[in-house]
């Protein structure tokens, strides 16, 4: 597996409505573990609910992280590319189309930003085709329980 750590374009303008954006996804996270927002309003389950919440929740600590990890390693370009105003219009707009396209292909509840943060790396990869990332590799091995413990009948 490759885990991009640095991303070689030089941000011309401050972030900072991807920080802003950031910054209330982990807010909201925050909020929903302490129990002072109700997970529930964050699902995307169906076009009757919202398609826009569910892209500042996630399942746990370490999608949180991993989300905004990548956001901010590719966001940060996109951010200062697009302008400070436009961003956030951006990221609402693939937050939407993640929201749609895992309706239309999948239709179980959803929560979190990797569809939109998927989006945003696609627009990097498109902006800055011959840009370098710096990756880390590593051997990750997958075990799969029915191939070390056959059914026992």
């Amino acid at each position: 597996m490759f885990i991009p750590y640095h991303a070689e374009v030089a941000v011309e303008r401050f972030p900072t409505s991807n920080l802003i954006i950031m910054g209330f996804t982990a807010r909201t996270y925050l909020l929903v573990l302490t129990g002072l927002t109700q997970a529930e309003f964050f699902f995307l389950d169906g076009i009757n609910s919202s398609l826009i919440s569910h892209g500042f929740m996630h399942g746990s600590l370490s999608h949180l992280i991993g989300n905004m990890f990548y956001l901010w390693l590719f966001g940060n370009a996109i951010c200062s590319r697009v302008n400070n105003p436009s961003y956030p219009a951006i990221y609402i707009l693939l937050i939407i189309v993640a929201g749609l396209t895992h309706l239309i292909y999948d239709g179980d509840p959803a929560i979190g930003a990797s569809g939109a943060v998927n989006g945003v790396m696609g627009m990097y990869l498109f902006l800055y085709p011959a840009s370098k990332i710096k990756c880390v590799w590593t051997f990750r091995m997958h075990l799969e329980r029915h191939s070390l413990f056959p059914h026992s009948g």
